[in-house]
């Protein structure tokens, strides 16, 4: 179908050309056999490398005998800084890790410390001034003080929320000044709203 459509002239010229290519296929091949051939036998005499021996033949020209000295200075060079680096980077995560165990007990004592501030405080506004935390058992002592000062923060916050929305502060608002989620906020002002 395709050849009806060419005319005599046209196709004298594909078949010329396939012809060429034809022959230029083989003359390749030919030669790629050839030289395979070559150097299978010259494969016996070729000196066989082995990594960390020499690479190079004795007869090797001198220049490319210093390229091969050169390189293998430089993958030296570059090997210790890599090696110089891999430590200091090492120290630098101990160093880290030794840091970041001291700041977490630092918080753990700043968080206790906290802790029994606010138990002390709280145990002296519920036992008055005739009774103090020494005296009182110290399991119930630190469970009421510590349920105390919770309850007296929340409270304080509650307080708060009800006393900006008599001002007439808008909902949002007032959760941005409490720092309390605006459900929070919604939930506190319907529950004391009179209904």
């Amino acid at each position: 179908m395709l050849f009806a459509e060419l005319s005599g002239g046209t196709a004298l010229c594909l078949m010329g050309l396939l012809m060429v290519v034809g022959v230029l296929l083989m003359r390749t091949s030919r030669q790629l056999r050839r030289g395979a051939t070559a150097a299978a036998s010259k494969g016996a005499s070729l000196p066989r490398l082995v990594p960390g021996e020499a690479t190079l033949p004795a007869d090797a020209p001198k220049q490319l005998t210093r390229w091969e000295v050169s390189l293998h200075e430089v993958a030296r060079e570059h090997t210790a800084r890599l090696d110089s680096k891999i430590v200091a980077l090492q120290q630098l995560v101990i160093t880290a890790q030794q840091e970041s165990a001291r700041l977490e007990r630092l918080l753990a004592d700043v968080t206790r410390a906290d802790l029994s501030r606010r138990s002390d405080e709280a145990a002296s506004a519920i036992a008055g001034p005739h009774l103090t935390r020494n005296t009182a058992p110290p399991r119930v002592a630190t469970a009421v003080t510590q349920a105390a000062a919770i309850q007296g923060t929340a409270d304080s916050r509650y307080d708060a929320i009800v006393e900006l929305d008599r001002q007439g502060v808008d909902r949002a608002a007032i959760a941005r000044r409490t720092g309390l989620p605006i459900g929070e906020v919604d939930l506190v002002l319907d529950l004391r709203r009179p209904q």
